[in-house]
């Protein structure tokens, strides 16, 4: 098994909680801020999965176009993100041995190059970061039964 494949193992079972999540979500709450500069529940949701497949696409072709979702209702919410999920679990499982150990150029984002297998562990550090924050949203607007922070294989 590739280091790529490896890892969207590991990242697909973030991602499979981060879904989970989304399930418990009543409809109409896509809208939900808990302050005034918060994003939405929905636009945190479509921004952490519109991130992760950016950067699976810059890791594995180099190529930097933010991806455009448009989704209105929770369950637009849902689609797009599981959409994106396939989308992104396509990607990572492309990255070959020898890609994973080159460097992509994001002085444009970061200010210098970085190796694909760095940012891709930054790209998971950074749903991470999100799921948290949904996991609270969640919380705030009665969702119960919320799954695991991650789902051990």
């Amino acid at each position: 098994m590739s280091h790529a494949e490896q890892f969207a193992q590991q990242w697909k079972a973030q991602r499979d909680v981060l879904e989970s999540v989304l399930a418990r979500i009543p409809e109409g709450q896509e809208g939900f801020k808990p302050w005034e500069g918060a994003m939405s529940l929905g636009g945190l949701a479509l921004h952490a999965a519109t991130s992760a497949k950016l950067f699976a696409q810059i890791a594995a072709t180099g190529e930097f176009a933010r991806p455009s979702v448009e989704a209105a209702s929770m369950a637009e919410i849902r689609a797009a993100v599981h959409e994106l999920t396939e989308q992104t679990m396509a990607l990572l499982v492309s990255i070959s041995d020898e890609r994973w150990a080159q460097s992509v150029d994001m002085t444009h984002v970061l200010g210098r190059e970085v190796e694909v297998s760095g940012m891709l562990y930054g790209m998971r550090d950074h749903e991470v970061h999100h799921k948290g924050q949904l996991f609270v949203y969640a919380r705030m607007v009665g969702a119960e039964d919320l799954p695991m922070f991650t789902k051990f294989a």
